[in-house]
């Protein structure tokens, strides 16, 4: 009886084995953020980059591809031919999924701030920069993203989502921030919190609307 018992217990180390073998250079998938493109989810993956994960048969997730991103994917927001990836402490790296099998690195911009979320509207990405607010960059050439303009929001950026001229910006202990596309007269970027009673200017370019930070609102719970 207890050879029979060591032989399975010889069989189950066996077993386990050949399964760690099977799975070995297999990564777990993180997933810190994600943003559906087509029959693709791309997932930012922390230190591992960017996942790219077909979603045709959602009970049989397949992992497409993966490109490793400088710093750590903490946002992601995939629009046309590119993933925009919010790297952290490498502020935003501009990923090609033209073929969503092969994916390749195009064109990054390191931001003052860590790079925790990014949203993109028309030829622009706002990036949330953590302790450096909102980062307004150029993506009109995908090879040579810059930035334009900034705003100090705050708190610290957390993420940020763009709808219509608003964009909304998650700012941790700053609450929800609201900015507002506006024409001003005088071309400058205006920063205007009513939580802290405070107005700050920088200067922008002459081709980009003006942006007006809306009265913070802070999340209570009940």
């Amino acid at each position: 009886m207890r050879k029979y018992f060591l032989r399975l217990m010889c069989v189950a180390l066996f077993q386990s084995l050949i399964s760690a073998a099977a799975n070995a250079g297999e990564r777990q998938l993180t997933g810190l953020d994600v943003s559906v493109l087509g029959h693709h989810a791309y997932v930012a993956g922390g230190e591992n980059g960017l996942y790219v994960v077909d979603i045709r048969n959602p009970a049989n997730l397949m992992r497409a591809a993966s490109i490793k991103t400088p710093g750590e994917a903490k946002g992601v927001f995939a629009a046309g031919s590119f993933a925009y990836v919010a790297g952290g402490s490498a502020g935003l790296q501009i990923v090609g999924i033209r073929n969503p099998a092969d994916p390749v690195m195009v064109g990054s911009v390191d931001t003052p701030g860590d790079a925790r979320g990014v949203c993109v509207f028309s030829d622009y990405a706002l990036v949330a920069d953590a302790q450096a607010g909102l980062q307004i960059i150029s993506i009109r050439d995908p090879g040579r993203p810059r930035i334009v303009a900034a705003i100090d929001t705050p708190g610290e950026a957390h993420q940020v989502a763009v709808a219509a001229n608003h964009a909304y910006v998650a700012d941790g202990l700053g609450g929800l921030q609201i900015i507002t596309s506006a024409d001003l007269p005088n071309r400058k970027w205006l920063l205007q919190s009513v939580l802290h009673a405070m107005r700050a200017r920088c200067t922008s370019y002459p081709t980009m609307p003006s942006w007006q930070i809306l009265p913070g609102v802070f999340m209570r719970s009940i």
